[in-house]
């Protein structure tokens, strides 16, 4: 499978996926704060490979966290 196909095919539900989890708020408060405590652990800054329509991203730089959110489907931006 080539990452052209797999960017297609996860474009093709971006939509379905952003009104699934594309909240923060879909994620329970106890998880919300064990990323936190992750991220605020990391020496440097944090990159979000992957991260779709970059709920956690911003969840975490409102936090305080030094993050940068990498997502290579278009549809997610």
């Amino acid at each position: 499978m080539s990452f052209e196909s797999v960017c297609a095919a996860y474009g093709a539900r971006a939509a379905e996926y952003i009104e699934a989890v594309g909240g923060v708020e879909h994620a329970s408060e106890a998880d919300r704060a064990h990323i936190l405590a992750w991220a605020r652990g990391v020496e440097g800054r944090v990159l979000d490979v992957g991260s779709g329509p970059g709920q956690w991203t911003d969840h975490l730089r409102r936090q305080g966290v030094a993050i940068e959110g990498v997502e290579p489907v278009p549809e997610f931006l």
